[in-house]
């Protein structure tokens, strides 16, 4: 404890924790104020010895050394592209697995697995330019222009 500590002790601040000590001495010069019991009660000067009779074994972060996990590099997945007629869409917007029957696959996408719904889209619409004469002009995204769909 310091000259700092002393008068923040005294307006009510917290004191210093020494619990995860064998012994500790602890001198005083003035009288401060502290808690036995959950009482409050203020020392007068002093020589406090403490020791712990009872130890346990404890665990400690080590402050010294950190170690930066080394981040993996994460595989780019292939994902299918499948395209339905918005008819099939609304006659089975209830089953995945019908709707999985009744869609057909436009190509392949190769995309990085942290990548967002928009880059997913970026990738998207190249592959729906290389294959103009397999989709309709005016095809969209269920997902967003259609979402009022369960």
């Amino acid at each position: 404890m310091n000259s700092a500590k002393t008068p923040l002790l005294q307006a009510g601040g917290h004191g210093t924790c020494i619990t995860q000590c064998r012994s500790a001495k602890i001198v005083t010069s003035k009288t401060i104020p502290m808690q036995v019991d959950g009482e409050a009660c203020k020392l007068k000067p002093s020589i406090l010895t403490l020791t712990h009779l009872n130890r346990a074994p404890m665990l400690a972060k080590r402050k010294c050394g950190k170690l930066i996990p080394t981040q993996t590099a994460l595989d780019n997945l292939k994902i299918n592209v499948h395209k339905i007629s918005m008819t099939e869409y609304e006659q089975h917007h209830y089953d995945k697995d019908l709707l999985a029957q009744a869609a057909t696959i436009v190509g392949k996408i190769e995309v990085n697995p942290v990548s967002d719904l928009e880059q997913i889209r970026t990738h998207i619409n190249k592959l729906i330019e290389e294959n103009k004469d397999r989709i309709y002009s005016d095809w969209c995204f269920v997902d967003c222009k259609y979402s009022y769909f369960p």
